[in-house]
């Protein structure tokens, strides 16, 4: 008997779940009916554009050349918006840090020695607010 009932009010919540979908969905049409569809329609292409700003305020490119040697130098282009103290972390390939660099707003391009670094896998993030932001992989060839 217990079981019967388990299974009555698990299909219960299922079938209240599902009304209450229906009835969101239901809203969600009758909201969009009160607004002409020029207004939607710039609504919509005001929020991609501020989505894109919000997205491209920090950026970190790839690295080149990858794979490198340790006898040559990779450059990394990032872009940083007002004075976050961005960093550079880059870590092997087994999570632990290599080294730390201190982003500077008045450059975009950071240059690292491939002798800095023994040969292997690395990854390296864009520290904005203490959060990643962006992160890549460079190889590093003997």
């Amino acid at each position: 008997m217990k079981e019967v009932y388990r299974y009555v009010s698990r299909v219960a919540i299922l079938m209240a779940c599902l009304a209450m979908n229906a009835v969101c969905l239901a809203q969600g049409r009758a909201s969009s009916n009160v607004y002409d569809e020029r207004s939607s329609e710039e609504e919509d292409e005001k929020s991609r554009r501020g989505k894109w700003v919000l997205e491209r305020r920090f950026d970190l490119g790839q690295n080149f050349p990858n794979p490198f040697s340790s006898s040559e130098t990779t450059s990394i282009d990032y872009r940083i918006a007002g004075d976050p103290g961005a960093l550079l972390i880059v870590y092997s390939s087994d999570g632990r840090k290599q080294m730390t660099i201190p982003l500077a707003l008045d450059k975009t391009r950071v240059l690292i020695q491939g002798g800095q670094l023994s040969a292997g896998t690395y990854i390296y993030a864009l520290f904005v607010y203490g959060r990643i932001v962006e992160k890549k992989k460079f190889i590093l060839k003997p």
